[in-house]
């Protein structure tokens, strides 16, 4: 089992889609256009694909900004619980009664 969390951020006011390289070389694009992602759920509820699965984003938060220049950054954390305090140093600790 494993929790999952989805923050979004706005890109900055000058900011597009940012362009990143790849560790294989390859160029790729970040952040969404919000119109774009209400288009793609049909309102401001929906799911993306991520190489984990689908994850669940509400974009209501973003439904007073401007759909046409407002471009998001999704960032999902995917996290296995069985592996929280497993190393030195981690929040739960070896001594840990969980």
């Amino acid at each position: 089992m494993r929790n999952v969390t989805v923050e979004i951020t706005e890109a900055g006011p000058h900011e597009t889609r940012r362009e990143v390289t790849l560790p294989d070389g390859r160029r790729a694009f970040t952040g969404r256009p919000l119109r774009e992602l209400l288009d793609e759920f049909g309102g401001p509820r929906g799911q993306l694909d991520t190489p984990a699965g689908k994850v669940d984003v509400d974009l209501t938060e973003w439904l007073g900004h401007d759909p046409d220049t407002t471009v998001l950054h999704i960032h999902v954390r995917f996290v296995d619980p069985s592996k929280i305090g497993t190393r030195p140093g981690s929040p739960r600790g070896r001594d840990s009664p969980e």
